[in-house]
């Protein structure tokens, strides 16, 4: 009788970190089943982007729609930027994004702002740092979001035909690889 209460609180605990756990990818889990049917249009709204994707195969297109639509109801948004431009923004934001499993800038509540690509990778370079060490991020001599952004966009091909930069693709390789 008198293990009985620890027993449930020891269950409870357990519980309880299990669900903290997986909070969020159930709660994204939900936001794609909810908002499913809103693909097609989440697609027309980006499709003047298409210059940023256009290098994925069909999955990884997938998977970065996905992405982005989780992304777009996430986050808190400014009611200057219409549902077009809160797309494209999502877009850009979770295109470094959709091969990791990330936690979508935790540093960002609100998105006021328009930002161009550039200014979403220059958020990386924090992480980058953590993961990959500050000695490999000093290898791109303040350039991170430059040669990020080449490796998005052309898969890295620019990079790895130049023999002096094919370290700086494979530590990007790494650090944007699932």
């Amino acid at each position: 009788m008198f293990l009985i209460p620890f027993i449930l609180v020891f269950a409870l605990l357990i519980g309880f970190f299990l669900y903290k756990h997986y909070k969020v990818e159930i709660d994204r889990a939900l936001i794609l089943r909810k908002r499913k049917n809103e693909l097609p249009l989440f697609k027309k709204e980006v499709s003047e982007l298409s210059h940023l994707f256009n290098q994925l195969n069909p999955s990884q297109l997938q998977q970065l729609f996905h992405t982005s639509l989780i992304f777009l109801y996430e986050k808190k948004w400014s009611s200057n930027l219409s549902f077009k431009e809160k797309c494209q923004e999502s877009l850009k934001a979770c295109l470094p994004l959709y091969r990791k499993k990330s936690n979508f800038y935790p540093q960002i509540k609100k998105i006021e702002k328009k930002r161009e690509l550039k200014q979403w990778l220059d958020l990386h370079e924090p992480q980058f740092a953590v993961e990959m060490g500050k000695d490999q991020l000093l290898k791109f001599k303040g350039e991170f979001s430059k040669y990020a952004e080449i490796f998005l966009r052309e898969e890295g091909n620019r990079i790895k035909n130049e023999e002096k930069e094919k370290e700086l693709f494979q530590l990007l390789e790494r650090y944007f690889a699932p």
